[in-house]
């Protein structure tokens, strides 16, 4: 039996990512199931983590965000250019 889980990314932080896996030969959801599977093999997050810097605490502290109606209006956002 398999479960779904949500995570909320900043929009250029979620393309980012994806160009990132493709890179990489896999996709975002292959990385978030390989990170659990470690992450449960070895009891722990499987990376150092540290104090957040001012990038990650200005974007814990904020209440700006984007919510979306549809799948259709949130796939226009990201498809969305901003410097057009």
């Amino acid at each position: 039996m398999t479960t779904q889980i949500q995570i909320n990314l900043d929009s250029r932080d979620k393309v980012s990512f994806d160009r990132l896996c493709e890179k990489l030969g896999m996709t975002a959801e292959d990385a978030f199931q390989n990170f659990v599977i470690k992450s449960l093999d070895v009891g722990n997050i499987p990376f150092k983590i540290e104090e957040p810097n001012e990038r990650l605490k200005k974007a814990l502290a904020s209440r700006d965000f984007v919510t979306f109606k549809n799948p259709k209006d949130f796939l226009e956002y990201l498809n969305n250019d901003e410097d057009e």
